[in-house]
Order: structure tokens, then C-alpha cells, then sequence
């Protein structure tokens, strides 16, 4: 078995004309490869057959990755910043991982599955981190591996990986400031808060069906449990509910200001400018310096 792995979806035209001499298998993994793949399919070109992944599977791969993201915690859990970095949180959605893993568990099974025979695989449309793990574990089963410009493929994932970095801290920056601004013009100053005034505080959420026409406020997770509390807490002492918006959030803020009996307050109005733009800072910094363990 020999295996040609490329990072570009587009195989070259020396790459079809070898489908001349014989069949050519292959996988690919961008969908923008999808209109090749039906002209390759015409010209002596096999799509290799991955197969599902059955449910144990599945399970299994996921556990791998909450473990994996559970050792990073002990080891970076120290640090308060680690904990705001959406890595911390498990949340696959939020994962840059989904789809290198795809390429990785794909291209292993069709590799272990026809190890053993004479055939040429092409794979086209592998990331950088996911082509130097299958060399890796090509060089272990001794099976030939060659890799499409591996020097410039090196240089320009780096630079990639440096260019959407930043795109995203300054995006997440731009976007934290505009929030704070917004919130500043939707809702107003804080006033009700003075410097020793007990406070009870309540963190919940707020959506446009929350407030009715006579400018009361039903609270979706909390219920009426700011009107209990004052049942109960010291005459002096205020119930504030600090809320964030998600639908139609300036429209949430303008209607908090006048809500009968309550103080509801927006959470971006206790972030200062300033706040935003240094914990951005420490949380590019955090996430560009996480320690790994090699297991």
C-alpha cells in the first residue's frame, strides 16, 4: 500500500493521468471537491468507503475527547484565565477539533482496512496537524507515505493558523467593545448601585418575552424569586438582577430601564472599556500558551 496525502481538495493533472494505468482510490475531505468527485468517478477514479462509525464508536471517540480536555484542566486549571476559554467549557460545538478529527478517524479505518493490499491511495483535503499524525502512524505499520510540498505545506499552515488567530482575537475584541457600547446607549448609566448598599444579586438571562405591555418583567429562569427575597432580606438590602441578552438584546436593555418594582441591570454595564481590551489580552495570551501532556 502506498499513500499520497495533499492538502489541496484539487487533484493535479498528473494525478489523472496516473488513472490511466490503473485504478486510482481516493478520499476527500472539503466540499468544495465534491463536482471533482463526480468527474473522477468517470475516469477510472475509486471513492474508498469509509464506512459509519457505529455508536460504541462514537462514544468512545467522545470520551477520548472530554478526557483529553480534562487532563488540560488539571494541568492549566490553576490559572482563573484557563476557565474563560471556550476550550475549558467541553463544548464540542465551540471545538476547532470536529473536523480534523473527522479527517484523522476517516483516513485510519480505510488505511487499517486495506494496509495489506496493492493499492495507491490519494487523499486530498488533509489539514497540516492531521497529515503529520498519519505519517506518523503510517511509518509504524511500514507502509509508504509521501506528502504533496510537505515544506511549504509546513510554512503556510503556520502562517494560516497565525492569520486566523489573530482574526478571531481582534474579531472577539471588536465585537466585546461594540456589545459594551451598545449597552451603554440602550440602557443608560448604572444609578441605582451606591458604594456600601447591601445587595442581593441575581445572574439570569433576558429575551423579548419576557416583559409585557404594562412594563412588568417575568424572569424565564428564576421566576418571581426577586419578590420572595424581599420577604426576607434586611429592609436596606436591594435585589438586583444582572441579566444578558441574547435576541433582540437592545431592545431587552431599552425595556429594563423601566421595569415597575425591579432593578434588572444589563452584565456589559459593569464592563469597562478597558476591561474588555485587557481580558482579551489575557485571554489570547491563555489560549496561545496552554501546557499539554504527552501521553
Amino acid at each position: 500500500m502506498r499513500i499520497h496525502l495533499f492538502s489541496s481538495d484539487q487533484p493535479c493533472q498528473k494525478i489523472i493521468d496516473n488513472a490511466e494505468c490503473g485504478p486510482v482510490n481516493y478520499l476527500y475531505f472539503k466540499n468544495s471537491c465534491l463536482s471533482t468527485s463526480a468527474q473522477l468517478d468517470k475516469r477510472n477514479f475509486n471513492l474508498m468507503d469509509s464506512h459509519r462509525l457505529s455508536e460504541s464508536e462514537s462514544e468512545d471517540i467522545l470520551n477520548d475527547y472530554i478526557n483529553i480536555i480534562g487532563s488540560m484542566s488539571i494541568i492549566n486549571g490553576t490559572h482563573r484565565e484557563w476557565w474563560s476559554t471556550d476550550i475549558a467549557s467541553k463544548n464540542r460545538i465551540l471545538s476547532p477539533m470536529q473536523g480534523a478529527l473527522n479527517q484523522l478517524i476517516l483516513s485510519i479505518r480505510v488505511i487499517d482496512n486495506h494496509e495489506h493490499d496493492r493499492l495507491n491511495l490519494y487523499i486530498f483535503g488533509v489539514s497540516y496537524p492531521v497529515i503529520t499524525v498519519i505519517k506518523k502512524y503510517c511509518e509504524q505499520k511500514k507502509i509508504i507515505v509521501e506528502v504533496d510540498r510537505i515544506f511549504f505545506l509546513r510554512l503556510s499552515s503556520r502562517f494560516s493558523l497565525k492569520l486566523k488567530s489573530w482574526n478571531i482575537f481582534l474579531r472577539d475584541m471588536l465585537s466585546s467593545l461594540l456589545r459594551v457600547a451598545r449597552s451603554r446607549i440602550s440602557y443608560g448609566k448604572v444609578k441605582v448601585i451606591k458604594k456600601g448598599e447591601p445587595v442581593f444579586l441575581i445572574k439570569s438571562w433576558v429575551f423579548p418575552s419576557s416583559f409585557s405591555s404594562n412594563n412588568s418583567y417575568q424572569d424565564p429562569y428564576c421566576g418571581n424569586l426577586a419578590s420572595y427575597l424581599t420577604n426576607y432580606l434586611e429592609n436596606k438590602t436591594k435585589v438586583v438582577t444582572i441579566s444578558q441578552g441574547f435576541n433582540e438584546r437592545d431592545y431587552c436593555y431599552k425595556k429594563m430601564k423601566d421595569i415597575n418594582g425591579r432593578i434588572i441591570i444589563p452584565v456589559e454595564s459593569f464592563l469597562s472599556y478597558s476591561d474588555v481590551f485587557f481580558w482579551n489580552i489575557i485571554n489570547y495570551m491563555v489560549s496561545s500558551n496552554l501546557f499539554y501532556k504527552d501521553t
